[in-house]
């Protein structure tokens, strides 16, 4: 109760805030059942953007991206992952006419991070993850940031499972100031097994951000799809 209330609080603060872009962020990935407790998993990455003056969050590109993820199973509800490579290409936030045009940002980065559940009371689980992302950018010196996320997933049955979670970046090189924080994810998603082939994911976020090059925060409402395709 105490994680529900403090995330309806954070949503009427966050909302007090202009509402600066609109996105919508989509992924497929294909997943692979190496051994029992191995597995490894490709996603594509596509994001849009609106800009100050539209609302559809289709009107730019955001950004384009592939990551590899090999992940182990300790136990059913720890796990650890690792990402040994991913390719980021970000296009400009769009504030004014012709910002779309700017050059892009292009990134390489290494991720792992350690994940598991608890469970609460029935059909409700208490989950946390905490990783750190190694980026490495073509024209910036690169950034180590550490991401702590902490969610409560409620398990209407065995195919579909609601969430709500909160997740903190922090970065922690070449900063320096306010630029330590790199944003907040606030939102809830929801997750569908179709079949022993393919997952469903829909979700909605909010995201408070300061870039690194960006003196005040930006706030971004996010819509996610994701697609998950099991070979074995």
């Amino acid at each position: 109760m105490r994680f529900i209330l403090v995330f309806a609080f954070c949503i009427l603060f966050f909302s007090s805030f202009s509402q600066d872009h609109y996105q919508f962020w989509t992924k497929a990935a294909i997943q692979y059942t190496i051994q029992p407790r191995w597995s490894t998993t490709l996603e594509l990455h596509h994001r849009t953007q609106s800009d100050t003056v539209t609302f559809s969050p289709f009107r730019y590109p955001l950004a384009n991206a592939i990551r590899l993820w090999l992940s182990y199973a300790i136990d059913p509800r720890q796990k650890l992952n690792f990402s040994p490579y991913a390719f980021f290409s970000n296009d400009p936030i769009v504030h004014f006419e012709g910002d779309q045009l700017k050059e892009n940002a292009r990134e390489h980065r290494l991720f792992a991070n350690y994940e598991s559940s608890y469970p609460m009371i029935k059909s409700v689980e208490w989950r946390n993850r905490i990783g750190a992302e190694w980026r490495i950018w073509e024209q910036f010196t690169p950034l180590l940031r550490v991401r702590v996320r902490e969610a409560v997933q409620f398990n209407v049955n065995r195919k579909l499972g609601i969430y709500i979670y909160d997740e903190l970046f922090v970065n922690t090189i070449n900063v320096s100031g306010t630029h330590y924080f790199d944003q907040n994810r606030l939102g809830f998603q929801a997750q569908y097994i179709v079949d022993k082939k393919w997952k469903l994911e829909i979700g909605f976020m909010m995201v408070s951000g300061l870039a690194r090059t960006a003196i005040t925060n930006q706030v971004n409402y996010v819509a996610n799809l994701g697609l998950t395709y099991t070979l074995k």
